[in-house]
Protein backbone atom coordinates (compact mmCIF):
# COMPACT_ATOMS: atom_id res chain seq x y z
CA UNK A 1 0.00 0.00 0.00
CA UNK A 2 1.28 3.47 -0.87
CA UNK A 3 0.58 6.76 0.88
CA UNK A 4 -2.13 7.67 -1.67
CA UNK A 5 -3.84 4.27 -1.71
CA UNK A 6 -6.83 3.11 0.29
CA UNK A 7 -7.62 -0.56 0.75
CA UNK A 8 -11.16 -1.16 1.93
CA UNK A 9 -12.41 -4.65 2.66
CA UNK A 10 -15.82 -5.52 4.00
CA UNK A 11 -17.89 -8.68 3.79
CA UNK A 12 -21.52 -7.86 3.06
CA UNK A 13 -24.34 -10.32 2.58
CA UNK A 14 -26.23 -8.42 -0.07
CA UNK A 15 -26.72 -8.49 -3.84
CA UNK A 16 -23.72 -7.14 -5.75
CA UNK A 17 -25.81 -4.43 -7.46
CA UNK A 18 -27.02 -3.10 -4.11
CA UNK A 19 -23.48 -2.97 -2.70
CA UNK A 20 -22.27 -1.17 -5.84
CA UNK A 21 -25.05 1.41 -5.49
CA UNK A 22 -24.23 1.91 -1.81
CA UNK A 23 -20.57 2.57 -2.65
CA UNK A 24 -21.12 4.81 -5.68
CA UNK A 25 -24.15 7.00 -4.96
CA UNK A 26 -23.36 9.76 -2.44
CA UNK A 27 -26.70 9.59 -0.59
CA UNK A 28 -26.37 5.82 -0.20
CA UNK A 29 -22.66 5.99 0.63
CA UNK A 30 -23.37 8.42 3.46
CA UNK A 31 -25.57 5.77 5.10
CA UNK A 32 -23.36 2.79 4.24
CA UNK A 33 -19.92 4.19 5.19
CA UNK A 34 -18.60 4.02 8.73
CA UNK A 35 -19.76 2.37 11.93
CA UNK A 36 -23.33 2.29 13.20
CA UNK A 37 -24.43 5.55 14.73
CA UNK A 38 -22.00 7.65 12.68
CA UNK A 39 -23.41 10.35 10.42
CA UNK A 40 -21.77 11.37 7.15
CA UNK A 41 -23.04 14.45 5.32
CA UNK A 42 -23.43 13.43 1.67
CA UNK A 43 -23.55 16.93 0.18
CA UNK A 44 -19.75 17.05 -0.21
CA UNK A 45 -19.16 13.47 -1.36
CA UNK A 46 -17.82 13.16 -4.91
CA UNK A 47 -17.37 9.72 -6.48
CA UNK A 48 -15.39 9.59 -9.75
CA UNK A 49 -15.52 6.20 -11.44
CA UNK A 50 -13.03 6.03 -14.29
CA UNK A 51 -9.47 4.85 -14.78
CA UNK A 52 -7.08 6.95 -12.70
CA UNK A 53 -9.92 8.56 -10.78
CA UNK A 54 -10.00 9.36 -7.13
CA UNK A 55 -12.62 10.38 -4.65
CA UNK A 56 -12.88 13.49 -2.55
CA UNK A 57 -14.54 13.76 0.89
Amino acid sequence: MTIDELVYRRVVRAPRALVWRCLTEPAELAQFWGPRGMTTPFEGIVVELHAGAGSRP
